[in-house]
């Protein structure tokens, strides 16, 4: 019997690559991979994380994933929702140009609830599990998604806004993040006093992956008390310096049990502590 999907929120750069990456390695999960992202037209593509589940080796492969052109990989899946429900991904570039918000239920027709419960239901069979995992970032999202899967879970991960602004700015200087093309729109989401803010400071990358941090934040934790019980916040750094006790608060909230393949699997894992970036090259104001 299918279960509600688990799914994973939080700003940009706060660790929700990570926590995927984690969680995804339990033997129960089902998750769009990077190769059926890039062609969700293609569902057959989820048949490949069955390569995890091959005995002995499955847990092999899956340390060595990145080390491989072919091994899938867990995905922040913006187009396969994107494939599914046309509100899904904000519309902050050409032809819409939209000052970005947060999609409500009204945004998704009848039609595209039977398409995304179909896609999803279609990732657990062709991967034989029962309970599907994702992640997205910056908006909530969740009584969207909730219109689709009413019983649908939310875990908020928490990072220092210091370290999101600084990982965030690096992105946009860089060129790799296209939040800085798509200034002048996203500042258009953040308050009056806010955008001040960003104008005090010369319109500086840090400054505006600040306030996009406080902006996320406010937004997942304003719609949280809409879906109750269904939401919980864990944090970063409570990920890399105490993970077993996170994990297994997450795994509860799941319904899920600690298998002896994944508690091997977590312990063979190295996580760093990327938080400590911040205090090394910000300035103390």
């Amino acid at each position: 019997m299918e279960r509600a999907p688990v799914f994973i929120i939080g700003c940009p750069r706060s660790g929700t690559t990570v926590f995927l990456d984690v969680l995804a390695a339990h033997d129960g999960l089902a998750w769009v991979s990077d190769q059926l992202d890039r062609r969700p037209d293609q569902p057959a593509r989820a048949l490949l994380n069955r390569l995890y589940q091959l005995p002995a080796a499955g847990s092999v492969l899956y340390r060595n994933r990145e080390r491989s052109s072919v091994l899938p990989e867990a995905s922040e899946p913006w187009e396969f929702f994107g494939y599914h429900l046309d509100r899904f991904k904000p519309r902050t570039q050409a032809p819409y140009n939209e000052e970005p918000r947060n999609p409500l239920p009204e945004d998704m027709s009848d039609s595209e609830v039977e398409a995304i419960r179909a896609a999803v239901s279609d990732v657990m069979r062709r991967q034989n599990r029962n309970l599907f995992v994702s992640k997205y970032t910056d908006y909530p999202r969740m009584q969207y998604l909730s219109k689709a899967f009413p019983d649908a879970r939310f875990v908020h991960i928490i990072r220092d806004g210091r370290a999101v602004a600084l990982s965030y700015s690096d992105k946009m200087n860089s060129g790799s993040f296209g939040t800085w093309d798509e200034r002048d729109v996203w500042v258009k989401a953040i308050s009056e006093a806010d955008r001040n803010r960003w104008e005090d400071t010369e319109q500086s990358p840090l400054t505006l992956g600040l306030l996009l941090w406080k902006y996320f934040v406010q937004e997942i934790r304003t719609e949280a008390p809409e879906v109750g019980d269904r939401y919980i916040e864990v944090r970063y750094s409570d990920l890399v310096k105490n993970r077993h006790a996170m994990l297994t608060d997450v795994l509860d909230f799941a319904g899920l049990d600690w298998t002896p393949r994944f508690a091997a699997d977590v312990a063979r894992m190295d996580l760093y502590d990327m938080n400590r970036k911040w205090r090394e090259k910000l300035p103390d104001h």
